[in-house]
């Protein structure tokens, strides 16, 4: 299972780890939470279990690790904005439209992650055109005003 990363609702960086919805709540439950039984009993006589150190997540941050790694070999998430770092060359030239190279977020579309284009799975930009994390869609969307 793939991880997740979210800002949380202090606003500092990412936290990474699990995604959970409790009650409408989301977070993110970092890989140091651990389980804990606590020390009182139910009527029932049954200790009670339950894992600390669950994170509380802004929910339009949450995005899920791609699989793919970058050129650099960070892993990709769904929000990342990415840079391709080859050119587009046509018969040894760059393409005629002007065209050198894309900068643009990482979606989740049709069941795959997606480069911006919808026609292509992540994996094959990864490996034809060599993607380069620059920032995300949370902390640094300018990156993508500039591409416009």
């Amino acid at each position: 299972m793939r991880q997740y990363r979210a800002i949380p609702i202090d606003g500092k960086d990412f936290v990474y780890g699990w995604y959970v919805e409790v009650g409408g709540i989301s977070y993110i439950i970092p890989p140091e939470a651990y389980t804990r039984v606590f020390p009182w009993r139910t009527p029932d006589k049954h200790c009670q279990v339950g894992v600390t150190g669950f994170v509380e997540v802004i929910p339009e941050t949450v995005g899920q690790s791609t699989g793919p790694k970058d050129k650099k070999g960070k892993d990709i998430y769904e929000g990342d904005i990415c840079k391709e770092t080859q050119e587009h060359i046509t018969n040894g030239k760059p393409s005629e439209d002007g065209w050198t190279s894309a900068t643009l977020p990482i979606e989740f579309h049709s069941g795959m992650f997606t480069f911006g284009y919808h026609t292509n799975d992540l994996t094959y930009f990864v490996k034809c055109w060599g993607l380069k994390i620059i920032g995300d869609i949370h902390t640094t969307p300018e990156l993508l005003e500039k591409t416009k």
